[in-house]
């Protein structure tokens, strides 16, 4: 025979059907956190503001500001 908190344990690597524990907070019992998403290939750039020349031939960096209440 086994313990109680052995049976629990079992039950608990069972329920989250992953192989992974199931974690408890203040005694309740939650699924494991589902796995982490791979990073895909790419690079950051362009976003943000860059300094580069624009259409109109003037080099400048490229940014703007909106403001809901302006006018």
């Amino acid at each position: 025979m086994s313990s109680a908190a052995e049976q629990e344990a079992v039950a608990g690597h069972q329920a989250t059907g992953n192989g992974r524990q199931a974690a408890a907070v203040n005694g309740a019992r939650r699924a494991a956190p589902p796995p982490t998403v791979a990073a895909r290939p790419g690079a950051p750039t362009p976003l943000g503001a860059r300094f580069r020349v624009g259409p109109d031939g003037v080099a400048g960096t490229n940014f703007a500001l909106w403001a809901g209440g302006a006018e």
